[in-house]
């Protein structure tokens, strides 16, 4: 039996100032097909090519990346930056929604599929004046481009107050933030329990806070016509 290579496992070599991120390996000089390892050792040459982009990127390639760099926090970051390179099903993770979104985040064409977003009943963000959504305020320096969130489960278990306030999309959206061709399918839960009250918002509004969209602001790059109206469990 030949000797195989496993893996290389890590980049080639890293860049110093972090201005370039190493991505991935790949069988074509394109770099659209992932090696698969493990490659067999052989007399002939096999050639694979490393890929890297410009900048400091946190990239998504799995699940566990979703949850663990991606939702690492709920306040992303002016700096932070995320890459997706393959379509990835979610099924299992369970995150809590944005506070905030300063960052960026390239889908460059790919999906993110069965995320289940939750806040359970002990959270203080369910609370008086209180407002939640998945990416909560959009700043001006937020990118969000090119990647379709698929089949999200958003689920949320307010607790007995009156005064706060759920969206699905976001609680604000400024001016120059860029957004575009952001897909979303997906449904909109609520568990009534404890004596929990729906949000005030929901019957008028629940897409997303229209009074604190800045004027000016686009968001027609989002698309949410898949997303299905708030239902309620009690």
């Amino acid at each position: 039996e030949e000797d195989k290579v496993q893996s290389l496992g890590m980049a080639p070599f890293s860049v110093p100032d972090s201005s370039f991120t190493f991505v991935e390996y790949y069988t074509d000089e394109e770099c659209t097909q992932f090696v698969s390892w493990p490659i067999a050792w052989n007399e002939n040459d096999q050639i694979i090519y490393a890929k890297y982009i410009k900048g400091d990127w946190n990239i998504i390639k799995k699940a566990e990346d979703v949850k663990s760099s991606l939702f690492m926090s709920t306040k992303v970051k002016d700096n932070d930056k995320y890459y997706l390179i393959q379509d990835i099903d979610c099924t299992g993770i369970s995150v809590a929604p944005f506070e905030e979104f300063k960052g960026e985040l390239q889908g460059n064409g790919f999906k993110l599929s069965n995320l289940k977003v939750t806040l359970p009943a002990s959270s203080n963000r369910l609370n008086n004046d209180g407002k939640v959504a998945l990416f909560g305020n959009i700043s001006s320096s937020a990118i969000i481009e090119n990647v379709e969130w698929k089949d999200i489960a958003v689920k949320y278990t307010p607790k007995n107050f009156k005064d706060f306030k759920c969206y699905f999309l976001f609680t604000s959206f400024k001016l120059g933030a860029i957004v575009e061709n952001v897909k979303i399918s997906g449904t909109f839960h609520f568990i009534l329990t404890l004596g929990g009250v729906k949000p005030s918002n929901i019957a008028e509004n629940w897409a997303y806070d229209n009074d604190t969209v800045d004027d000016g602001a686009d968001i027609s790059g989002f698309d949410m016509s898949g997303v299905s109206a708030p239902t309620f469990e009690e």
